[in-house]
């Protein structure tokens, strides 16, 4: 069976890839009450949400997952500072790829609330980047050095000479949802001269949430999970006396010994509702 294995609590789960939709990268932060229902707005539909932790645990005894270290506001208030100073970098004043991308690697190996950084010019194009920190993909295809930044707001705002923070939105750079913190590069004089900006990073905060957009056909439900692992094609074993229960469809032992638990999705998705 294709699954896609995630975390949830201290325990590995399979979600059978045929009932997978999307994963969505979000905060708590977003999520809704409706009719005392825990949901979340997903591409313009309002989506109900479980805790996949929820579904195996006993009643009464909720865990949300793995937390992080700090708040979407405490990263950006952390950003502000880090921008500004890389900001006054002569590297940057310079305007010339190489040393531009020295000064974006110092501060993603430095800050790791820090996901995605970039350099534009005046005229809005990318003089360096946008690169990631270790572990980040940036999206394939994505030819930055030929688009126009100039209509975007972090741009624009941080254009006018000071450190501005974006709306929440989905980064070109990585698909998931991000605030861009940036703020002006000027020259000895004085002027704008281009803009350095940088993405804060979801995995790192505390409100931090992946959520699995699953679907029976009939309906879809947001699974929330802790850490997302991977695609994997395993095979399912039989339950064990050891495992068994509702809404699981068997075990699987990894490559690396650990076991996981593969999730009747149809089950759970019912026994969410």
């Amino acid at each position: 069976m294709n699954v896609l294995l995630v975390s949830a609590g201290e325990r590995l789960y399979g979600l059978p890839l045929d009932n997978v939709v999307e994963v969505v990268r979000s905060l708590a932060s977003d999520v809704k009450t409706v009719k005392g229902r825990a949901t979340m707005t997903v591409r313009e539909r309002v989506v109900p949400l479980v805790w996949l932790a929820d579904v195996f645990a006993p009643s009464g005894s909720r865990r949300e997952g793995t937390l992080q270290d700090m708040s979407l506001e405490e990263a950006i208030e952390k950003a502000r500072p880090v921008l500004e100073e890389a900001a006054g970098d002569p590297r940057l004043a310079s305007m010339d790829m190489r040393p531009a991308l020295a000064v974006l690697e110092d501060l993603l190996a430095a800050h790791g609330f820090l996901e995605v950084a970039f350099v534009v010019r005046g005229d809005g194009r990318m003089v360096a980047g946008p690169i990631a920190r270790r572990g980040i993909e940036i999206t394939s295809g994505l030819d930055a050095a030929a688009q126009d930044w100039s209509a975007r707001a972090w741009f624009r705002n941080a254009m006018r000479g000071a450190t501005c923070v974006s709306e929440k939105y989905v980064s070109a750079a990585t698909r998931s949802v991000c605030v861009t913190v940036s703020t002006p590069v000027k020259d000895e004089s004085g002027a704008v001269i281009g803009v350095v900006g940088a993405d804060v990073s979801m995995s790192v905060m505390k409100d931090r949430l992946y959520v699995v957009i699953v679907t029976d056909d009939a309906r879809q439900v947001g699974v929330v999970v802790g850490e997302i692992v991977g695609k994997r094609d395993i095979e399912v074993e039989p339950l064990t006396l050891a495992f068994a229960g509702p809404n699981l469809l068997g075990t699987a032992v990894l490559d690396d010994g650990a076991i996981a638990m593969i999730v009747d999705m149809q089950e759970a998705m019912r026994a969410a509702s």
